[in-house]
């Protein structure tokens, strides 16, 4: 097949010329999402790499700027399928990719102004490190698709090590001529630097007695603060993930993890019996059932939540939860920003450090692929458990 042959070219090229200023970002990211976000187009491609390759050409002869994107995000890098990235890590590389491509078009009259020689049909390959470095200094102080002024550093880094792989994975295949990865300037990992996402038990304890006659919340809100699991796990857990281990007498449910890692929770009696009163309030059987692959917590409709609505689901009950004029809830109000599920993966991590023999069981229990990690999560807590100041007899300054 040609290039000029191949319809998924012709559907999103034009979008690109809707492109005139930030505030049409979104609504052009919004029409190019739902074509690139899906994998069916790859073969037609990696059949027109395979025929540059045959012909001596570089692998990534006569594609435009969109379509790397598209080949770079949903190109297998692993020989087993389930070592690949998942759809929905797809779909992150994707947003970030299509965020940096979309700020080049809004400053495509400067680019094409600064650079000497600008040559037509591709804006990545009119890039020089200047422009590279521009964009990093954006994404520290410019105004983001939120309306907000830069972004933190967590979630820099995590958009700056997408776009340097795919700009080191351009100059390897001479895409691009200069080896923009390298423009990047460095950012110091501090602990400082993480949002503080503590929670008390007394803080988990109001929610769960607060919301504890409504069966939808009060699971939602144990199942977070007893297993550690992320919320998206939750979302895809199937009820036959959870299972009984008549060895040690307990329940636990299978979930997969980052990287398509599975991993266990264990699940305790209250737990579960909150799991199933969720269940019974949707209509569905409560009973094991080896055969029964229903999400673990259905919808109204019967389907597995999305993570993201769930996600924003927990962070507007909490919220509820500390307008409601509840004292036990004043906390609600304090914190430095809204609480999410992850807050409660941070308890779990942090209570479970207390009780545990080590700290590599709860590096494994949360799948962690880095004991640095765990440590990130129980840093200041553990500084402040063990600040000297707490040795000194406080009535001797009374």
């Amino acid at each position: 097949m040609s290039i000029e042959e191949n319809k998924f070219i012709s559907f999103i090229q034009p979008n690109l010329n809707d492109i005139t200023s930030d505030s049409q970002v979104i609504d052009v990211l919004n029409k190019l999402k739902p074509v690139l976000v899906t994998k069916q187009h790859m073969s037609q491609f990696e059949m027109i790499m395979v025929d540059n390759e045959r012909y001596g050409r570089s692998k990534l002869d006569s594609l435009t700027d969109l379509e790397v994107i598209y080949c770079f995000v949903h190109q297998d890098t692993h020989i087993d399928e389930e070592d690949n990235r998942s759809l929905d890590s797809n779909k992150e590389y994707l947003r970030d990719l299509l965020q940096f491509y979309m700020q080049l078009q809004v400053n495509k009259t400067f680019i094409q102004e600064d650079v000497v020689g600008f040559e037509e049909g591709s804006l990545l390959k009119n890039l020089h490190p200047r422009h590279i470095t521009s964009y990093h200094n954006w994404l520290k102080e410019g105004v983001n698709v939120r309306g907000k002024e830069g972004y933190s550093k967590s979630t820099r880094r995590r958009k700056v090590a997408v776009i340097k792989s795919f700009l080191r994975w351009l100059y390897e295949n001479d895409y691009i001529e200069l080896p923009l990865h390298g423009a990047f300037k460095r950012e110091k990992n501090k602990s400082d630097d993480f949002p503080k996402r503590d929670l008390s038990y007394q803080e988990v304890r109001s929610l769960i007695d607060y919301y504890d006659d409504h069966p939808i919340n009060s699971c939602l809100i144990v199942l977070l603060a007893t297993t550690g699991l992320r919320i998206r796990e939750i979302a895809n857990a199937k009820f036959n993930d959870l299972y009984y281990n008549s060895s040690v007498e307990r329940f636990y449910l299978q979930v997969i993890g980052k990287g398509n890692v599975p991993r266990r929770a264990y699940i305790m009696g209250a737990t579960l019996k909150r799991i199933k009163e969720f269940r019974e309030c949707r209509g569905f059987n409560v009973e094991m059932n080896p055969s029964d692959d229903s999400p673990l917590l259905p919808n109204r409709q019967g389907n597995f939540y999305h993570f993201k609505y769930l996600s924003n689901y927990v962070v507007k009950i909490i919220k509820a939860a500390g307008e409601s004029g509840d004292p036990r809830l004043e906390w609600v109000k304090h914190k430095e920003k809204q609480v999410s599920p992850h807050w409660f993966r941070h308890y779990f991590v942090t209570t479970s450090e207390k009780k545990a023999k080590s700290l590599s069981d709860v590096q494994k229990t949360v799948g962690h692929k880095s004991r640095s990690t765990t440590e990130r999560y129980i840093q200041k807590d553990y500084d402040d458990r063990n600040n000297v100041g707490l040795l000194w007899d406080e009535e001797d300054y009374l």
